[in-house]
């Protein structure tokens, strides 16, 4: 009958439309996806107003005195560091940003923040910013801020910072930190142009006083060995002992070399003469 054909026909047709209907509608759905994500990203700021913003709330912080509040946008900017890999021109600003965001302020605890986040960025280029912390202004005494100064050249082994730590090594009346800086020199394996200074100055301060080679000095058996007269920690015993427990340490990771007293580095850079270019084993 004719109402039956119309049945079969509307049949027939939905057999057909609904399927296109859901093709039609699965193909539609990641175009619209791809829409809400590209209208999403639109809506979140770019990398330069994320570090214009981080420039401005750490101003208000600074003002403020909020210490936890300036920790929290200095650990945002090694966030927006890695953020910018693929562009290093703004790296380099998140860099400056970060090494400069303690000026004007007092006491240590602003300069450490710093210095840690510049170690934890890990980029050379931040060596600039890390320098004018490393100086030791009174031999006797060591800062917060110059004990996180040389941990942080340590992880930034930028070859720049290499004659400050050879000073401190070198002035410091204070062993703990002169037996840091010894150990951050040892992670200048790829400053080439200073290797070998390295590597004789911290065996000619060992040298220097080693028992058996000082100089007669004058004082208590106690003050010679760092007693109360000259600090505990600036006596030449102190000095040897700090120096004999970090220049093997720091000579092997800078040469490569498996050596491990101290003794026999004085011998092998006596040996050498001068030429020590065999000594340091290059990673291919």
């Amino acid at each position: 009958s004719e109402a039956s054909l119309r049945h079969r026909s509307v049949l027939w047709g939905c057999w057909f439309v609904v399927p296109a209907l859901i093709l039609l509608c699965m193909l539609a759905s990641p175009v619209a996806h791809a829409e809400e994500k590209d209208d999403a990203a639109s809506d979140e700021p770019s990398l330069e107003a994320r570090l214009g913003e981080l420039k401005v709330q750490f101003k208000e912080a600074k003002k403020k005195k909020d210490v936890n509040a300036m920790r929290a946008l200095l650990e945002a900017s090694g966030d927006l560091y890695e953020d910018c890999c693929d562009d290093v021109d703004l790296q380099m600003d998140v860099i400056k940003f970060t090494g400069t965001a303690a000026k004007g302020t007092k006491g240590h605890e602003i300069k450490v923040l710093v210095l840690q986040q510049l170690a934890d960025i890990g980029d050379l280029r931040g060596a600039k910013y890390i320098k004018p912390y490393l100086r030791q202004g009174n031999p006797k005494k060591a800062s917060e801020t110059l004990k996180a100064a040389v941990q942080t050249a340590s992880e930034v082994p930028d070859p720049s910072l290499v004659p400050s730590l050879l000073k401190i090594v070198t002035r410091s009346k204070t062993t703990y930190i002169m037996g840091e800086a010894v150990y951050a020199l040892g992670k200048f394996k790829t400053a080439k142009k200073y290797r070998g200074k390295i590597l004789t100055t911290l065996v000619d301060e060992a040298r220097k006083v080693k028992p058996g080679n000082r100089p007669r000095m004058r004082g208590t058996q106690e003050q010679l060995n760092g007693g109360t007269h000259y600090g505990r920690e600036s006596g030449p015993g102190a000095r040897w002992a700090a120096l004999s427990a970090a220049v093997p340490v720091a000579l092997r990771e800078l040469t490569g070399q498996d050596v491990r007293s101290l003794s026999e580095w004085m011998a092998i850079v006596k040996n050498h003469k001068g030429k020590y270019g065999d000594l340091f084993q290059d990673d291919e």
